[in-house]
């Protein structure tokens, strides 16, 4: 334990502390691998492959600040972020998109690949196995007038197997959520905006809807917060669709006019 409290220490004392845990969790599961191969039917009375009976890591403990986010952005912040010219493309697309579709959880627009927008019937599908709320099966999401010239644009540069936003050095995987956390700080730190993440981008969207006149069930279905009861698990199958389609239209609408067609003083 203390080799592995040394190296999960070293990344705690940065003032890493999130990282720290993401790293002894890491840890903690490939002790529980090993333990639990060597423990497996398939090895019984066969020697110990790992030879681990415990999983030290368990014995480090650390407690993580947890603060809740409240940071949104503003109509001018929005506008800004949304033409800023200083902004990589790849970036500054995220952002477009991720306001556009009304504010998505990060890695299931982030990780998205070709495949899973069709432009027939404007729709984007969230596959079951990246969203976060499985029980209901794939998200559906409509693809508005502001976001399909985007997606198809960005098409034409996607990764080997789809992803629109992909690897640098592995063209068939998704690029890291990391790069544009980075690029996101260097530029509110450039252009003396409150720092922001890709996350606050979700609770910007759900704010400003509520301005926009949408009503919280329908802005909740959009962002797949909708109730997780028994009936909307179990029975309920109708995709309400036509109330995201007009969700969506009033948003495309009120970023249209009250953000994105004025200039910054206007707002």
């Amino acid at each position: 334990p203390d080799v592995g409290r040394e190296l999960i220490y070293k990344i705690y004392n940065r003032d890493a502390k999130q990282q720290a845990a993401i790293f002894k969790s890491d840890l903690m599961s490939l002790f529980k691998f090993a333990i639990n191969f060597d423990k497996s039917p398939e090895q019984f009375k066969k020697p110990d492959f790992y030879c681990v009976e415990i999983n030290p890591i368990n014995e480090i403990q650390f407690d993580i600040p947890k603060s809740v986010g409240t940071r949104w952005l503003n109509e001018e912040e929005i506008h800004k972020l949304w033409n800023a010219p200083d902004l990589p493309l790849n970036t500054k697309r995220y952002y477009q998109l991720a306001i556009a579709f009304g504010g998505q959880r990060v890695l299931e627009l982030y990780q998205c690949k070709d495949k899973e927008f069709n432009f027939n019937d404007d729709i984007f599908t969230i596959p079951t196995e990246r969203i976060k709320v499985r029980k209901r099966g794939d998200h559906m999401v409509p693809i508005s007038s502001l976001a399909k010239p985007i997606i198809q644009e960005m098409m034409v540069s996607r990764g080997k197997v789809g992803h629109l936003w992909p690897h640098r050095d592995r063209h068939d995987e998704a690029a890291h959520i990391s790069t544009i956390r980075m690029a996101t700080l260097r530029w509110c730190r450039k252009n003396k905006i409150p720092d922001f993440n890709p996350r606050d981008v979700r609770r910007t969207c759900k704010t400003l809807m509520g301005k926009a006149g949408i009503s919280k069930a329908d802005r909740d279905l959009l962002q797949q917060h909708n109730k997780a009861d028994v009936s909307a698990i179990h029975y309920d199958r109708y995709d309400y669709m036509r109330e995201k389609r007009n969700a969506m239209d009033i948003w495309t609408s009120y970023l249209v006019e009250h953000v994105l067609n004025q200039t910054s003083n206007n707002i």
